[in-house]
């Protein structure tokens, strides 16, 4: 692969890794209502236990999952910020 073609290539794939857990972040915000339904103590502690693997899933050593981690870690801090208001 060209040396041009490959830093192009590169350049879009760290744009995309920095623009995934915003735009999971709108994502999971939108569906906070839903989830705050259910009692937010426990809502809480789950959506913590399920970050603590999506963050670990991130040492795995593959882009795809890299990126489907990162994207999954912003929707559930989007589910988080609507659970626990007072963080803003």
């Amino acid at each position: 692969m060209p040396e041009a073609l490959r830093k192009q290539n590169l350049d879009t794939k760290k744009e995309m890794f920095l623009k995934i857990v915003p735009m999971g972040l709108i994502i999971g915000t939108g569906f906070g209502g839903y989830v705050m339904r259910y009692s937010r103590k426990y809502t809480f502690i789950i959506l913590t236990f399920v970050g603590i693997v999506l963050n670990s899933m991130s040492l795995i050593n593959s882009m795809p999952i890299l990126f489907i981690s990162r994207g999954l870690y912003g929707v559930l801090g989007g589910l988080l910020i609507n659970i626990v208001p007072k963080i803003l």
